[in-house]
């Protein structure tokens, strides 16, 4: 019985690591597509940027849409439009895509081991001409935990 739950574990963490799936972007060859993505939290400000973390939905090749799945972290510049984004927001974006690089010395926190603890492998920076809002469709509760957490 320890051996069936201990089996059952590994085989569940593999399952529901990203990386390991068809369809995440990380496996792409060329990172030359556009992206349907959806934001799955509230974007963190910092002084002339924005962090983001989305979802993606679609990729875009040429001209027909492909499956693809994973999370990409986006920094924007912080302007009118991207201050307005909020969690749920789903945009289209054309970036440019850079797998998140491993510490250079030695005994240094590996940023990219901690986000590849959450299947985040894959970065980019946009400006405003790379991005485009289609729409809004968050989850009532979540976006209301979030109403609630910025109004205290």
């Amino acid at each position: 019985l320890n051996l069936v739950v201990f089996l059952s574990g590994i085989f569940l963490t593999l399952v529901n690591i990203d990386r390991y799936k068809p369809y995440n972007i990380s496996n792409f060859t060329k990172f030359d597509y556009s992206y349907i993505v959806k934001l799955t939290e509230e974007p963190v400000i910092n002084n002339s940027n924005l962090k983001i973390l989305t979802r993606v939905i679609k990729a875009k090749s040429d001209s027909q849409y492909i499956k693809a799945q994973g999370n990409i972290i986006i920094y924007l510049k912080k302007d009118t439009f991207s201050s307005r984004l909020k969690y749920g927001d789903i945009l289209y974006v054309h970036p440019v895509l850079k797998l998140i690089e491993a510490p250079v010395n030695p005994y240094q926190f590996d940023y990219r081991k901690h986000l590849s603890n959450k299947n985040i492998y894959i970065q980019c920076f946009l400006t405003h001409k790379d991005w485009i809002f289609i729409d809004n469709k968050a989850n009532p509760i979540f976006e209301l935990a979030y109403k609630i957490r910025n109004y205290l």
